[in-house]
């Protein structure tokens, strides 16, 4: 096992051991990392999530998330703190051609200029505390100016803005 994967299973075991679960809510995890344990920001702890999917360490099962390897095997201690170099090389794993931008999508037509769409992204973020990441913050704008979105994006963020 590299020093990768061990660090990526140490990350991802705290969550789960300092909770006393075997499974937690998706965001649940991603709070726990940037905000219980304050080791990362919110995009960045919903990145590691994210590659530990794709590594296998964790299994998505929709909303939740659990750990595939045993968390028995994994030594907590309450000085640790993520070694930055790893965490550079964990987040360059993820480096690959992202998306469109879902603001690109949702927002094109809206006849504002570009900077002002992104000041209401980013001002909706910070009234938020940094809990919401940037696509369900252009999902609040998008609503805000009256466009139509998906049915179950719509319900997925009601569900995010109530916990």
């Amino acid at each position: 096992m590299n020093d990768i994967t061990k660090e990526l299973q140490y990350i991802t075991a705290n969550p789960f051991k300092r909770k006393g679960k075997k499974e937690l809510e998706k965001n649940r995890f991603i709070f726990s990392l940037s905000i219980d344990q304050n080791w990362f920001k919110t995009d960045v702890a919903k990145q590691i999530m994210e590659i530990a999917i794709d590594q296998n360490l964790l299994l998505d099962q929709g909303e939740t998330i659990k750990a595939n390897y045993d968390l028995n095997q994994i030594e907590l201690t309450l000085d640790y703190k993520p070694d930055n170099e790893i965490i550079h090389k964990i987040k360059e794993i993820n480096k690959s051609p992202q998306p469109q931008q879902p603001e690109t999508n949702l927002l094109k037509n809206l006849k504002i200029p570009k900077k002002q769409k992104e000041k209401e992204i980013e001002k909706v973020i910070k009234e938020m505390k940094g809990f919401i990441d940037r696509e369900t913050a252009t999902l609040i704008v998008a609503r805000k100016h009256g466009i139509k979105i998906d049915k179950e994006i719509e319900k997925t963020l009601r569900k995010t803005l109530t916990k």
